[in-house]
């Protein structure tokens, strides 16, 4: 929804560049200071804070908005914009200032505020086209409108970190373009979006003893493995009607539903074997020494298909419906793969799965591995201390990150497209930390995270533990 339109004359244009001009300088020189001392966040073009030779991966989804350029470019609409996050009735404020066509470009300054009344985090904003609105001849020689399009850009996504309610950044400085204005021309339409999440809550879980491994069912549901607890406790996505799911004879460690049944395997200290429950919870058997499995497992996931994976001691080991491994890797690149080695498989076999602070990406026939993020680093696009790491519905790589004392570094999730590029981070909760951090955190900062999932609808859920206070904790965001 525009609330706002802005037709500068060029007076008002030079002044408000002038202006824009110094708040981003003033805004640059902070963020590098903030970010030398704390890389808590990043505000400005997303290339400047990317390990040399990388490049910005393409963001998905995102919430719409166009600026509007008529008059040959002279008069231009659509400054301030309330952009509507989804399931809520709260919006994000973009505001637009100084903008001037000029030379084929649309510049200006860009200011994010957030109104949603909650951290909105992750944020970037990417320019991705414009259409070009102009007078032709039919065949009988009539005047129409028509519409084509014009590639524009800009030369990198905008980043803006995260949010706290009511927070907004200092404004930074764009480019757009290439524009074109024919003598036919009545106006070009530039389309963009603002792309991050949204935190909605978290879910406390107080069966659970410490934050481990996530999934959920076709329901919505959510599971979390228990050490403390010897089991896998459910809790609806609300938070409501916490049941223990399946019963372990000692502390569980792995765990994971099989997305086409709900049955649910899971793996516990001091046995050599993955347990196998049905969906209501009752013993379905186990895989142990009779199928081969000759170690103790650790991370249990069911790929799309229904096919359960698992590391076994220093292995990645797909099961078949017998129970036999008919897969194994030990390695990723030159890497040797241990039980703390997270790890996520797409529908088609493709395997990602994270050694010696490294993402890589395995072909299904686990031949070729490709590093696709190295650590240690605090840089973005780089991992300081990962744990887990998981795939969405858009092939979109989501990885933890721990706190990093040596870093500087706090904990969030880097998320990295199919291709290996970055696309945003996320989990700091605001621009700056509290003072007394990491003793106090915001309500939408991630601390001590675990494992992630996906749920339906965008969500985002990330086990993890807070400090201080007992049991696991389910911190819930929504994609936009």
């Amino acid at each position: 929804m525009r609330i706002g339109d802005n037709n500068q004359s060029s007076i008002r244009r030079g002044i408000g560049l002038a202006i824009a001009a110094l708040l981003s300088f003033t805004s640059a020189s902070v963020c590098r200071a903030d970010d030398e001392k704390t890389n808590f966040t990043t505000v400005g073009a997303m290339k400047a804070f990317l390990p040399e030779g990388k490049v910005p991966g393409k963001a998905t989804g995102g919430l719409p908005f166009s600026i509007v350029l008529t008059d040959s470019g002279k008069t231009i609409s659509g400054n301030t914009f309330a952009l509507k996050l989804p399931g809520t009735e709260k919006s994000v404020q973009v505001t637009f200032l100084g903008l001037m066509y000029s030379d084929g470009h649309l510049t200006g300054q860009v200011q994010i505020k957030d109104t949603a009344g909650s951290s909105i985090e992750g944020l970037r904003l990417d320019i991705e086209s414009a259409t070009e609105t102009y007078k032709a001849k039919d065949a009988q020689g009539l005047e129409v409108i028509k519409t084509r399009s014009q590639n524009v850009s800009l030369a990198s996504p905008l980043l803006f970190g995260d949010l706290k309610e009511e927070e907004e950044n200092a404004p930074v400085s764009f480019s757009a373009g290439p524009l074109s204005f024919a003598p036919e021309t009545t106006q070009i339409a530039v389309h963009g979006k603002l792309s991050g999440l949204l935190y909605v809550q978290s879910l406390s879980f107080p069966e659970a003893s410490s934050g481990g491994q996530i999934d959920l069912d076709a329901k919505g549901r959510i599971y979390l493995s228990s050490v403390g607890g010897n089991q896998v406790a459910r809790m609806d996505n609300d938070g409501k009607n916490v049941v223990v799911a399946a019963k372990l004879p000692d502390g569980c460690i792995g765990m994971a539903v099989n997305p086409k049944t709900g049955e649910i395997a899971a793996n516990c200290t001091n046995h050599q074997k993955i347990f196998l429950f049905t969906a209501g919870g009752d013993d379905k058997g186990s895989i142990g020494e009779a199928q081969g499995l000759d170690n103790y497992a650790h991370w249990q996931r069911y790929d799309a298909n229904g096919v359960l994976w698992s590391t076994v001691n220093s292995t990645l080991v797909k099961f078949g419906p017998d129970g036999k491994a008919v897969f194994k890797l030990t390695k990723a690149g030159e890497y040797d793969l241990d039980g703390d080695s997270a790890f996520d498989v797409t529908a088609d076999g493709t395997i990602y799965t994270l050694a010696n602070k490294t993402l890589f990406r395995i072909s299904p026939d686990g031949k070729t591995a490709r590093r696709i993020a190295i650590g240690p680093g605090g840089k973005l696009g780089q991992l300081s201390e990962p744990k887990s790491c998981r795939v969405d519905a858009n092939g979109d790589v989501y990885v933890s990150e721990d706190r990093s004392e040596a870093l500087k570094q706090a904990a969030r999730i880097s998320v990295f497209d199919r291709e290996g590029n970055f696309v945003r981070a996320f989990g700091r909760g605001a621009q700056t930390p509290l003072a007394d951090y990491p003793d106090t955190y915001y309500a939408g900062q991630i601390y001590e995270p675990a494992d992630i999932a996906f749920g339906p609808a965008g969500r985002v859920y990330l086990s993890c533990s807070r400090k201080a206070e007992n049991g696991a904790y389910v911190m819930v965001f929504q994609r936009f």
